[in-house]
């Protein structure tokens, strides 16, 4: 039996509901494939035993994979198994804490409908150094094959490939999400004071739009300022202020939504701008807020964004498909392929935002939508 045949037997049948039937009965059937031999205490432990950095008490740790090539029996991967029911965050602590303390460092949490790999010898939360996420019931077969093997294999970990290949991806997402980070205050710094390129380039830009806009109004309008001489409508490059309470306003003052409960009171209305993650993004149309929301959330999430998008999907639609007849109205997402339907309400649109980013772990909070009445 393959390691395919392995995964398609373990979608075909209901997982064990306890986390140590998953410890004993789904993930040695998958070691097994990927070179282990889960009947030799020297290769495959379970219960390792470790001592708590903090407590001094000893622990252990659901598997251990060791290199016995040595002789003495060292770990090379620990594996920190929950019930399928069990939301995988809450074991992340404990595993950093066995890691470390063993000098381990490509971990992983499992469930058995998901494998979460970690990289620890890099900087961050421990949850920021995830390099890779397998779900074994949406996942393309051929991915879930490769990501195992990559992090799993014997032969992978023994030789330090599969380190190797963990900590270039951490390095990888270190470096993009430095550049979400900062990439936003470069744009800032250069609005504030934008220099004569970056002045003549929109200027020669802006003759596409039938207008001739001076060195004066293009300034202007990059530091967010009203153009002299016309009606200080809010620009679209205009930031709005934060305010921190939504209350009746009139059709020109900049409100904020801060929950999906409240997606209501967008109706009738006109997006100025959202904020993601700390950082603030341009949208003057709603369908835009949504596209927005997405392309971030692929930008940083690149190995679950498209399974996690199925989250989304209706009994008789999918939210996100590489086929865009699928849909009403659709817009392509960056460079994943995918297209996602947009032919929404402004409350849906802003109820579909909030829900994407809860699907990735994140907190209502992580988002604000600025609009103001028509």
């Amino acid at each position: 039996m393959s390691l395919q045949d392995v995964i398609l037997d373990i979608r075909s049948t209901e997982l064990p509901r306890s986390e140590r039937a998953i410890q004993h009965q789904v993930i040695p059937r998958i070691l097994a494939q990927l070179g282990w031999d889960r009947d030799n205490p020297k290769q495959v432990a379970f219960e390792y035993e470790v001592v708590n950095r903090r407590t001094k008490q000893t622990e252990w740790v659901d598997i251990a994979l060791l290199d016995d090539t040595m002789g003495k029996s060292q770990p090379v991967s620990f594996l920190e198994i929950k019930a399928p029911s069990r939301d995988l965050k809450v074991g992340m602590g404990q595993l950093e804490d066995y890691a470390y303390r063993k000098g381990v460092k490509l971990v992983a949490l499992a469930n058995g409908k998901e494998f979460w790999f970690y990289y620890v010898d890099t900087v961050g939360d421990f949850e920021d150094r995830r390099v890779a996420v397998v779900n074994i019931f949406e996942d393309d077969i051929d991915s879930i094959v490769g990501t195992l093997s990559t992090y799993l294999g014997k032969h992978n970990l023994l030789k330090g490939q599969s380190e190797r290949f963990a900590r270039q991806e951490a390095e990888r997402i270190l470096r993009e999400r430095e550049i979400v980070r900062i990439l936003p205050t470069v744009w800032h710094d250069m609005c504030s004071s934008p220099n004569a390129s970056l002045v003549q380039l929109v200027i020669e830009e802006a003759k596409n739009y039938r207008i001739t806009p001076t060195e004066e109004h293009v300034t202007q309008v990059l530091q967010g300022q009203p153009i002299v001489g016309v009606s200080p409508t809010p620009s679209p490059v205009r930031r709005p202020p934060k305010i921190d309470r939504l209350r009746p306003a009139a059709s020109d003052e900049i409100l904020a939504l801060r929950s999906s409960r409240d997606a209501s009171q967008v109706l009738h209305s006109i997006p100025i701008s959202f904020e993601l993650l700390g950082q603030s993004h341009t949208a003057v149309k709603w369908n835009e807020v949504l596209i927005g929301v997405s392309r971030i959330l692929a930008q940083r999430h690149p190995d679950m964004f498209e399974v996690t998008l199925k989250e989304l999907d209706t009994p008789t639609r999918p939210f996100a498909s590489h086929n865009q007849d699928t849909h009403t109205r659709s817009a392509l997402i960056g460079d994943t392929g995918l297209h996602i339907e947009i032919n929404k309400s402004a409350p849906d649109i802003c109820k579909t935002a909030y829900r994407m980013i809860k699907e990735f772990h994140y907190d209502e909070t992580e988002l604000v939508i600025y609009y103001r009445h028509r």
